[in-house]
C-alpha cells in the first residue's frame, strides 16, 4: 500500500486516497453504531490492511481494511478524553501506543502473544504530570524499548523497559 495515504476526520469517516489520483477518495470508512470524532490515525508497519485512529471520547480503534467494501474495527476503551496520537510499537507491532488529554500514555496490546495469550493496557503516567499528553516517541533500537513522551505540563514521561519484561499489567 506505498501508495495510499489514509486520513482521519472529526466527522469520525477514515477516508483511504490513492497518491497518484489525490483528488479521488478510494474508500471510506465509517463506524455507524458510533458517533466518533477522530484525532488521530496511524498505519500498521508490516500489515498495510491495518490502521489505528484515536478518538475524542478516548477510544483507540483497530480497523482491518482488507476488504473495503466491509471493512472490520475493534474498540479499546484505553483513555478517558481525547486521544491526540497513536502509533504500532515498533519493535512489537502487536502493540499500539496512545497518548491522551487524560494525561497518561497507554500501550495496548491487541493480539494475542503466543507465550501469555493475554489481551490488555498498560497506563503510564507520571506523579507530577497531571495535563495533557500530546506527543510520544518508541525508540527500539537498544536492548530495551524507551517510550518518551512530552505534555502540556511541561514534564517529560519517560519508560525503559526490557523488551523480555514489556508485560501488559
Amino acid at each position: 500500500m506505498p501508495t495510499q495515504l489514509a486520513i482521519a476526520t472529526r466527522a469520525g469517516q477514515v477516508k483511504l486516497f490513492d497518491r497518484r489520483a489525490p483528488a479521488e477518495v478510494q474508500a471510506v470508512f465509517v463506524d455507524p453504531s458510533n458517533t466518533y470524532e477522530f484525532e488521530c490515525i496511524a498505519a500498521h508497519p508490516s500489515q498495510s490492511f491495518r490502521l489505528a485512529t484515536g478518538t475524542d471520547t478516548g477510544a483507540v480503534l483497530l480497523w482491518d481494511i482488507r476488504n473495503p467494501k466491509k471493512p472490520t474495527m475493534e474498540a479499546f476503551n484505553v483513555h478517558e478524553s481525547n486521544v491526540w496520537s497513536v502509533g504500532f510499537h515498533p519493535s512489537d507491532a502487536a502493540k499500539i501506543v496512545s497518548c491522551s488529554e487524560d494525561a497518561s500514555l497507554a500501550v495496548t496490546q491487541w493480539v494475542s502473544d503466543s507465550d501469555r495469550q493475554s489481551r490488555g493496557v498498560r497506563h503510564l503516567s507520571g506523579f507530577f504530570n497531571t495535563l495533557s499528553v500530546n506527543c510520544f516517541d518508541v525508540c527500539p533500537f537498544t536492548r530495551t524499548s524507551i517510550i518518551i513522551a512530552g505534555s502540556d505540563s511541561g514534564n517529560l514521561l519517560m519508560e525503559k523497559t526490557a523488551a523480555s519484561d514489556f508485560a501488559i499489567y
